[in-house]
This record gives structure tokens, C-alpha cells and sequence, in this order.
């Protein structure tokens, strides 16, 4: 089974990540919107939008936990199934205390489960998945329900990037590989 994919547009990780963690010595938190695809056995959830909380948003902050009101949460989901652009919730947040690599706690897991388990029983057709920032890396997942259980699936983050071409304009990355590919073969051929 591939793992799902969480796909970015151009420049929102990097700023997600700027935003949630420089300067932050607290936890931090965001909520993305994005619309599930699936087609091949393969699923990626693409990013349309962030949420981030207002300080009065959040009940509680260390560097080693946050709590947000539970309004914020709320207000989202209504937004998302009013507008319908969205059909899934994904919670992002920061372990800023973590120099290297990204990992989910034994907390996250907890609340994620029981968040998930709420969420498939109180909305159809929502999907959910978390991020976990750490001051190098990431972890990601996706949560799905199996025989009433909420399991977390990996996941893994793809960016959308920019390569700069000739005079300063910007090229699709895919079609300069396919370029560069498509010249190698053509001029070997000559």
C-alpha cells in the first residue's frame, strides 16, 4: 500500500514552517484544508488553505504541550463542510524542543485517536490526517477507520518547488526534467 501524500502549493510549507517555528520556543499549531484524491491505489490529499489560531485561541502553550479551544477546531469544520471545497482536516503542530528528526508523541497519539474516533462519528465523508514539525524534519500520517478502530497510515509531505530558468523566469520542475530528459535522448540520437 503507498502511503498517502500531502501535497503543498508553491511556497506554503516553507512558510507553514517559518510561521510555526522561528522564534517560537513554545509549541505551535495550524490547521490545513485540503481535498482527498484518489485514483491508481495511490491518495493525496492537496492543501488548499491554512488556518492558524490567534493567540486567543490557544487555552494553553509550552514548549513541550498546547491546547486550543475547542471553538477553533468547530469553526473550521462548519466552514469547511459549508463551503465544500474540502473534505479533509489536517492538525499540524510543532516540537520545537526536537533539534532533528520529527516524531509523534505518545500524547499525540492519544488525542489524534480520540480526535479521529469523535470526528468519524460525528461527520460523514471528513477526512483527517496530522503533521508533527520538528526544527529539521516532519512526520505525517493519515487516519482511517478499520473495524470501528482509528488507525494512523504514513504519510509523506511533497512541496511543490520552483526551478529558476533562463533570464530569471521560473520553470515547472516536471518540465524540466521531461526537457532535459527529452534533449539527452534526441541529440544522442544525432
Amino acid at each position: 500500500m503507498n502511503p498517502t501524500t500531502i501535497r503543498f502549493p508553491q511556497g506554503l510549507f516553507p512558510d507553514l514552517r517559518r510561521r510555526l517555528l522561528e522564534g517560537q520556543a513554545e509549541e505551535s499549531f495550524a490547521l490545513l484544508l485540503g481535498k482527498r484524491i484518489s485514483a491508481d491505489g495511490r491518495t493525496t490529499i492537496r492543501v488548499g488553505e491554512a488556518a492558524h489560531p490567534v493567540p486567543d485561541d490557544y487555552t494553553g502553550r509550552s514548549i513541550a504541550e498546547l491546547h486550543v479551544k475547542r471553538e477553533l477546531i468547530y469553526r473550521t469544520l462548519v466552514r469547511m463542510q459549508q463551503e465544500g471545497r474540502y473534505d479533509t482536516l489536517i492538525d499540524v503542530h510543532t516540537h520545537p524542543f526536537c533539534k532533528s528528526g520529527g516524531t509523534f508523541s505518545e500524547v499525540d497519539d492519544v488525542d489524534e485517536t480520540a480526535f479521529h474516533g469523535w470526528l468519524t462519528d460525528t461527520l460523514d465523508g471528513v477526512g483527517y490526517a496530522s503533521i508533527v514539525l520538528s526544527r529539521s524534519d516532519y512526520a505525517a500520517r493519515e487516519w482511517v477507520r478499520e473495524c470501528e478502530a482509528s488507525l494512523a497510515m504514513p504519510a509523506r509531505i511533497r512541496a511543490q518547488i520552483v526551478c529558476e530558468g533562463a533570464q530569471g523566469t521560473f520553470l515547472d520542475p516536471v518540465m524540466v526534467q521531461f526537457a532535459d530528459e527529452y534533449l539527452r535522448v534526441e541529440f544522442a540520437d544525432n
